[in-house]
């Protein structure tokens, strides 16, 4: 009886196995047929496939709904408490009128009660709502890391206000700019930079359609593409582009004052350049740099050549802020100027980085001289040096520069600036201090070490954010690299001394930043300048 069992378990499970085998072997060959079906169905019919495709794919969008997230928190949850809230603010928001036409703006996203006072009068600059068909709003990923550009497709955002509807188009046209240009849904359900705008919209706006772009750590490609397409997209429809960013986080009262003041002068003068430097060095600080540049370039490229200080004030400034660490708020408007740039001479203008018409062998002298003088007085005194009688102009240049110091053929100090406020002169004198007792690889300089020392100096040209590599000259441009929060600088003879190419360079500036050797190849920012490069025993 147990063989017979035996036998008749064994008979099933062959016969089961028998069956699952002759069931795969008959279901491979549809599988491959059908796949290779569809691939003959989309190259032959893709004409008509696509359209309804297209079709499926705008209905789906047209459904999505961002549900507000941070009502009851950064503004009243209570349609009549954000109607008068608005009203007060906007009422004390007093903005004179111009004559062109408003482009763009940037504008704070804090609470209401902290940023919403500064808030209105961006949006009190909008003397024309019927105008306007779309507002693109642009701002920076604080809770989802994002590269690239985040645009919501299609659908609604609503607040307690009601909804406001996505222009799908204007999406669409967006989204296939560029393979970067993608929809990130989670960077869109927590974003309140974006949410925060849309009560004071609505309440300027009868029926405006809008489009939201959340911009991470940029993919220059991409970047350029969406900036490519908006100003294209800016010049057949009636749009206002909005930046949304606050400045300046957590520092005292005076000197969050100071940096606001800094960044909001650079963006006056529409020099994102200019303001990717402060930016860099921590002069500025804004958290929606992305956008904040982005509307620059904009606005260049649309002949919005005219920007205006709308109003400036910090957490410090309302009745409930405290002034020991507060964050920094400015509106500012962007102006059609009527003389569009000359965008081929303004790209030559960009390019033309060098610093050869600089400095002649006695300027340099005088130079080197401060450098050693200011050196020998602090070292020995704890004294800065005090320059008097400073006449020659190009020694007045605002130019950023960094001051070397080596013993006996080794580094024994290096410090910079890429930028300046004050002259070339005072630059050197504090670079010279700062290489001789700040820098954190070495111990200060000692009154003993004060007759061994070698100077060198390099004067700088603006930076310039480079997309090509192959731009780089070794010998000519030094490298500054950044992702994230790390970053690190080479000076062109850096690269002369060690006999590197340009790869090698470009890898041994990621390795100062502490970054992977490779990480120029995958997504770090690179910026080159020129460097008028000169030591004491060169002008001997």
């Amino acid at each position: 009886m147990k063989v017979k069992e035996k036998f008749r378990y064994c008979a099933n499970l062959f016969a089961r196995h028998l069956t699952i085998i002759i069931l795969l072997i008959l279901a491979v060959p549809t599988i491959s047929c059908k796949s290779e079906n569809n691939t003959a169905e989309k190259s032959v019919k893709a004409p008509e496939s696509s359209p309804k495709k297209s079709e499926q794919r705008r209905k789906k969008v047209m459904n999505l709904v961002r549900r507000p997230a941070v009502a009851g928190a950064f503004y009243p949850a209570d349609a009549g408490e954000i109607n008068k809230m608005i009203s007060e603010y906007s009422s004390a928001a007093k903005v004179e009128d111009e004559d062109s036409r408003l482009l763009g703006l940037v504008v704070p996203h804090a609470g209401f009660v902290y940023s919403g006072p500064v808030a209105a009068y961006a949006y009190n600059a909008i003397k024309d709502p019927d105008e306007i068909e779309t507002i693109i709003i642009m701002g920076p990923s604080h809770r989802v890391a994002l590269r690239g550009v985040s645009v919501f497709p299609g659908g609604v955002y609503q607040t307690p206000l009601g909804d406001l509807t996505i222009d799908d188009e204007i999406a669409s046209e967006l989204l296939e700019a560029d393979p970067n240009i993608t929809y990130v849904a989670q960077a869109h359900e927590v974003e309140h930079s974006l949410e925060v705008q849309l009560p004071f919209i609505q309440t300027v706006f009868k029926d405006v359609k809008i489009v939201t772009a959340i911009l991470g750590q940029p993919d220059p490609q991409s970047n350029k593409k969406f900036i490519d397409k908006i100003v294209e997209i800016s010049k057949r429809k009636k749009v206002l582009i909005l930046a949304s960013s606050d400045f300046s986080h957590y520092y005292d009262y005076d000197t969050a004052n100071k940096m606001d003041g800094s960044g909001i002068e650079s963006i006056l003068k529409m020099s994102d350049e200019e303001l990717t430097q402060k930016y860099y060095n921590k002069e500025s600080e804004l958290c929606g740099i992305y956008p904040v540049l982005t509307l620059i370039r904009i606005m260049n490229r649309l002949g919005g050549t005219k920007a205006k200080l709308l109003n400036r004030a910090n957490s410090g400034d309302v009745p409930i802020g405290e002034k020991d660490k507060v964050v920094g708020y400015a509106s500012i408007a962007f102006y059609e100027s009527g003389n569009a740039p000359k965008e081929a001479a303004k790209e030559e203008a960009k390019t033309d980085d060098s610093t050869e018409s600089g400095l002649n062998n006695d300027e340099k002298k005088e130079l080197l001289k401060i450098a050693r003088d200011t050196i020998y007085e602090y070292v020995n005194n704890k004294k800065r040096l005090k320059l008097t009688d400073i006449d020659n102009p190009k020694l007045k240049m605002k130019n950023g520069a960094f001051v070397t110091i080596k013993e006996r053929g080794e580094l024994r100090g290096c410090i910079g600036n890429f930028t300046s406020d004050g002259p070339l002169h005072d630059t050197i004198v504090e670079m010279a201090i700062s290489a001789a007792v700040r820098d954190p690889r070495f111990p200060p300089v000692a009154v003993s070490e004060l007759d061994k020392l070698q100077l060198e100096i390099s004067v700088l040209s603006p930076l310039r954010k480079i997309t090509d590599v192959n731009e780089i000259e070794v010998g000519k441009h030094g490298i500054y690299i950044i992702r994230g929060y790390d970053r690190g600088v080479l000076l062109p003879q850096v690269a002369t001394e060690y006999g590197w190419d340009r790869e090698t360079f470009l890898a041994q500036t990621c390795r100062k930043a502490g970054l992977p050797m490779d990480a120029w190849q995958k997504g770090a920012e690179i910026l080159i300048f020129d460097a008028q490069v000169f030591s004491e025993d060169d002008v001997k």
